[in-house]
């Protein structure tokens, strides 16, 4: 789980020059292995110390980092394509940030 989020936080640093010093980690308080499925959650930190993710535009940008990796991550070949819309991504960024949201879309 420690290494789950090498990916995203690789993707994030492309996606921001404003939380370079930020990441992302799994975290849980589960008591027993059973547990840990209902209680994972994905934590930002800077130098060890938790922060609260952010507002819309990044969470959507944490958002698109999952999906890309997800799809990106099929072993086969699919049998249908699916076409995701994403409405006004850029809504809640700031005009640098949606610069290099382009940029992060047009190489996915």
């Amino acid at each position: 789980m420690k290494n789950a989020t090498n990916k995203i936080n690789e993707d994030l640093k492309d996606l921001s020059n404003h939380n370079k010093n930020q990441i992302f980690q799994f975290s849980t308080v589960a008591e027993s292995i059973d547990d840990i499925q209902n209680s994972v959650e994905l934590v930002a930190k800077i130098n060890d110390i938790e922060l609260c993710i952010g507002g819309d535009g990044r969470n959507n940008q944490i958002f698109m980092s999952l999906w890309c990796n997800k799809h990106n991550n099929t072993q086969e070949k699919p049998l249908n394509v699916t076409l995701y819309c994403i409405e006004e991504p850029e809504a809640h960024l700031h005009p640098h940030q949606q610069r290099q949201l382009s940029k992060f879309l047009l190489n996915v």
